[in-house]
């Protein structure tokens, strides 16, 4: 949308708004005209161009070199989460963080196919260890916004430092911001 100039944003912002929200459109009487219903198609159209270009794209991750990637993301977020996860066959880490009685498990991903690593949090309450429950499992930021799962896909290896600094400071905030979510944790 910020691509996009001003008159043209707020025509794609009212077409979107009329297309998944019929309920205020029959309310206000404001049904999708047939201008609006071609132009809605051209942009589904053009989503799907954008698409193909991700799926494309895709392809080149697996190229990625991982082991760069792992060195990157162990240097970025050591800093964060400490310097000791616990390696599940080489693709996964796991790292686990203590405040108070909950125990955040942050799940990391180098093992997939169609993305180049993938992260999510777990929240364990650790008071009755012999009956572990998770709280809430597969937290990650994307998740939180409703865009999606914490996954880096189509990564080329000049983007690899980018990525790592970004899943480190994804994770800091989450990690800084649960005591004050957790009141227990105090």
């Amino acid at each position: 949308m910020e691509s996009l100039p001003e008159l043209d944003r707020r025509r794609v912002a009212r077409l979107l708004l009329k297309r998944f929200h019929p309920v205020a459109v029959k309310e206000l009487s404001d049904e999708l005209t047939p201008t609006e219903l071609v132009q809605l198609a051209d942009l589904d159209q053009e989503r799907f161009a954008c698409q193909w270009e991700i799926v494309s794209s895709i392809e080149n991750d697996r190229r990625i070199n991982r082991g760069i990637l792992k060195k990157h993301v162990r240097d970025a977020i050591e800093p964060v989460l400490g310097n000791n996860p616990h390696q599940v066959g080489g693709v996964l880490w796991e790292y686990y963080t203590a405040i108070g009685p909950w125990t955040i498990v942050t799940v990391i991903d180098f093992g997939g196919n169609s993305f180049a690593m993938n992260y999510h949090h777990d929240l364990d309450d650790m008071r009755k260890r012999e009956h572990q429950r998770t709280l809430h499992g597969h937290i990650s930021a994307p998740q939180w916004l409703g865009v999606g799962t914490g996954e880096w896909s189509g990564l080329s290896d000049p983007d690899i430092p980018a990525a790592a600094e970004g899943l480190a400071f994804v994770c800091r905030r989450f990690v800084e911001a649960l005591p004050d979510l957790l009141p227990t944790a105090r």
